[in-house]
C-alpha cells in the first residue's frame, strides 16, 4: 500500500516531483520495464542491473531532459514525463547509452498534443499513480480533442515486443480504430491498454510528431 501524502509531496529543490519517491511509494505496471540494453543486464546480474539503473537514472533525471521540468515514468516502451507531453522510447536510452559521443542525449518526442489545424502525435496513456501530475489531463485533453476531430487510433505490429494498443479512452470515446499498415478498415474486435503508448492516425495517414 502506498504512502499518497508521501507521494504527493515529493518534489525536489528545483520544484519538481520526484519520481523516485512515486517509484518506491506507488508500484504500477511497467515500471521496471526497459529495452535490450536493461534485458541484458538483468541476465548479468544484480550488480550489473544496478549499474544500468544508475546509468539510466544520470541520462533522464540528472541532465534535466524533460522540457517541462518534470522527472520521468518508466512504462512498457519507454518514459513518459509527468506533464504527460514528453515521451523517450527504450530503444532510445539504448541508443544513448551506447553512442560514442557521451553527451548525446536520447530523442524526445512530442506525445499528447494536437495543434489548432489538427497536427497529431501519437498517444500514451499514463501509468495509474501521482494522479496530481498534468500527465493525467493531459492525455484527457488529447483524447477528447481526438474524438471532436475525427481521428483513429491505430493497432501496433503483432511483431512488436509490446504491441501498441489503444488505451480504454479510445474505446469510452468511441474513436475508430483502424489496422496497421495505412489500412483504414475499422476494427471490431479490438484489445484495449490500461496504458501505454500508441499511434493515431488522420482519414489520410499518420501524422507524425
Amino acid at each position: 500500500m502506498h504512502n499518497t501524502e508521501n507521494t504527493q509531496n515529493a518534489f525536489n529543490a528545483h520544484g519538481h516531483h520526484d519520481a523516485h519517491v512515486t517509484q518506491i511509494t506507488e508500484r504500477y505496471d511497467g515500471e521496471r520495464s526497459g529495452g535490450k540494453a536493461r534485458k541484458a543486464a538483468e541476465s548479468k546480474g544484480l550488480d550489473e542491473l544496478q549499474q544500468y539503473e544508475a546509468k539510466v537514472e544520470t541520462l533522464l533525471w540528472d541532465e534535466d531532459l524533460c522540457p517541462a521540468g518534470f522527472d520521468w515514468f518508466n512504462m512498457h516502451g519507454g518514459y513518459l514525463c509527468g506533464a504527460g507531453n514528453h515521451w523517450i522510447s527504450h530503444d532510445e536510452i539504448d541508443r544513448s547509452l551506447t553512442a560514442t559521443d557521451v553527451h548525446e542525449s536520447p530523442h524526445i518526442e512530442s506525445v499528447n498534443c494536437v495543434d489548432d489545424d489538427g497536427y497529431c502525435t501519437a498517444a500514451v496513456h499514463p501509468p495509474h499513480v501521482a494522479h496530481h501530475l498534468p500527465m493525467h489531463d493531459a492525455h484527457r485533453r488529447y483524447m477528447d480533442k481526438l474524438q471532436t476531430c475525427g481521428q483513429a487510433a491505430r493497432v501496433g505490429r503483432r511483431e512488436e515486443e509490446h504491441p501498441r494498443h489503444p488505451c480504454r479512452c479510445v474505446e469510452r470515446r468511441e474513436i475508430d480504430v483502424v489496422k496497421n499498415g495505412g489500412c483504414m478498415e475499422r476494427l471490431w474486435d479490438v484489445k484495449y491498454a490500461q496504458q501505454g503508448y500508441f499511434d493515431v492516425i488522420h482519414r489520410g495517414g499518420r501524422l507524425r510528431a
